[in-house]
């Protein structure tokens, strides 16, 4: 397994994702047909089991309507 995977940055990522899903009333299959992939690989990304590479992360930021720069700035305790 990737340590990584596992890092306190990537589980603020997940977490604020799955949150900026929530907010925008969207499910995980709603997700995935807006992203061109399939719900397991929204739900395998939300849980923790794979990474979003830098393309599928600003194309998930688009599809849920939310900014990937604040996202990052959340992400890494960086003032926007």
């Amino acid at each position: 397994m990737r340590s990584e995977i596992y890092s306190d940055e990537h589980t603020r990522l997940r977490v604020a994702l799955k949150r900026e899903r929530k907010t925008a009333g969207l499910r995980q299959v709603e997700l995935a047909k807006r992203t061109n992939r399939s719900q397991a690989y929204i739900s395998k990304f939300e849980n923790g089991d794979l990474r979003l590479d830098v393309i599928d992360f600003v194309t998930v930021c688009h599809a849920i309507g939310c900014d990937p720069h604040s996202i990052l700035n959340e992400v890494f305790g960086l003032s926007e």
